[in-house]
């Protein structure tokens, strides 16, 4: 009887060892709760587009911290250009992505592989939607504005440069081109 009380314990040990190892993937992170969504797009997203929108690298070498600008660029920069919250980096018009390359079959083309990386950085600024905090918001930009890599959006809000030289644009308004 001893012996089917132990064989029975380390069964159930064994089965709960490897119930609980098991590796399970986990559910889809910071997804906007509908009325967050609809809430931030309300806010942010622009019917029309502003006036007077100058390219990343312009705005970099011109706009000083604190000052309103209006950028325009394309979401892309890196292989993942959203950072699962609510910011995401845009680069220059000036840049060809990848899929414009005759002959290039990137399947990445929004990281802009095929440029420079030096040159890359002087062309891509990080957006960020931020509370009144001033924290990025939790939710993930992709899900909550319903944007995508390579889209042409344009910004309206203030340059932030940071003591490390690090420079973002705080979201005011976003204006999605259409193709």
């Amino acid at each position: 009887m001893n012996r089917t009380i132990l064989f029975g314990l380390v069964g159930m040990v064994a089965a709960a060892v490897i119930v609980g190892c098991t590796k399970t993937e986990p559910g889809p992170k910071n997804l906007p709760d509908p009325k967050a969504a609809g809430d931030a797009r309300a806010k942010y997203l622009l019917a029309s587009e502003p006036a007077g929108a100058k390219g990343v690298k312009e705005i970099k070498q011109q706009a000083k911290d604190g000052d309103e600008v209006v950028v325009v660029g394309r979401i892309g920069g890196s292989v993942k250009p959203f950072t699962g919250r609510a910011s995401f980096t845009i680069v220059d018009l000036s840049f060809k992505p990848c899929n414009e390359i005759e002959g290039d079959s990137c399947e990445t083309p929004w990281d802009y592989c095929c440029d420079a990386p030096d040159e890359l950085a002087k062309g891509k600024v990080l957006v960020k939607l931020v509370d009144a905090a001033g924290k990025t918001l939790p939710e993930d930009a992709k899900e909550l504005l319903s944007i995508k890599e390579l889209q042409t959006v344009v910004i309206q809000g203030q340059m932030r440069k940071g003591e490390d030289n690090s420079v973002s644009v705080v979201v005011n308004g976003i204006f999605i081109r259409k193709k």
